[in-house]
């Protein structure tokens, strides 16, 4: 009478971790069997198996598709930039003629609401520059403890800030019209706002994000702070 041996894998249990140790030690395996991974099933988020090539091609679907809608995005941002830039640009030539700091003013607050949207637009300048001779005292602000206290970070950052800012930033900012403000843009004018700065919001809360432009920000509030240094020293 002849005994027969039993396959060495039934003398203990298979689990998941043995098999994905052995594929990871055979990566070659399907490519001997390929029945075998015709024969694997996977569950789909339909709720019924599907073969593992159904599942690929889903997958790659899937990716194809994200991939596509990051570069619509990326392209939607990138000609969100442009215009952002040719907005700057006529900016800093009407900034070019400009005659006073009133005058400065008068566009920047002109050209923010009418090219960039804005729907409030407050332009400060701290005392402690000088600005001299100057109509408008409602944009004149001290660097206090308190304006320190709210915009520290902004001030050591050097760089335009996009998107919400904190309540205490806005109340600061946009006075009785902060709860309004859905998105704000915060820029330096100056080297960390050494001269002053400028707030533009809007209601819309996409309005201004942070995926704005902020280099070209960054050049027109030194352009601005140019332009205004022309009529302190």
């Amino acid at each position: 009478m002849s005994i027969q041996k039993k396959p060495e894998y039934a003398s203990y249990e298979i689990t998941e971790q043995n098999v994905i140790d052995f594929l990871d030690e055979h990566p070659d395996f399907f490519d001997n069997n390929e029945e075998a991974l015709l024969k694997l099933k996977i569950s789909h988020n339909t709720g019924g198996p599907v073969s593992i090539l159904e599942y690929q091609i889903d997958r790659l679907r899937e990716q194809n598709s994200s991939i596509r809608a990051k570069l619509i995005e990326l392209i939607n941002i990138a000609r969100e930039n442009d215009k952002l830039a040719g907005r700057i640009h006529q900016l800093i030539l009407s900034l070019v003629n400009a005659t006073s700091i009133d005058n400065v003013i008068q566009i920047l607050e002109g050209a923010f609401s009418r090219e960039f949207n804005a729907q409030w637009v407050s332009v400060f300048l701290f005392k402690d520059r000088n600005p001299g001779e100057i109509a408008r005292q409602d944009v004149l602000t001290e660097r206090d403890e308190q304006v320190k206290r709210h915009f520290e970070n902004f001030f050591k950052a050097n760089r335009p800030l996009c998107g919400r800012l904190k309540k205490a930033q806005l109340d600061f900012l946009f006075g009785e019209h902060a709860g309004e403000v859905g998105s704000a843009v915060l820029i330096p004018i100056g080297s960390h706002a050494k001269t002053g700065m400028i707030a533009i919001a809007s209601e819309n809360k996409k309005r201004f994000h942070s995926s704005m432009g902020t280099i070209y920000l960054s050049q027109m509030g030194e352009n601005i702070s140019q332009t205004i240094n022309r009529f302190i020293e």
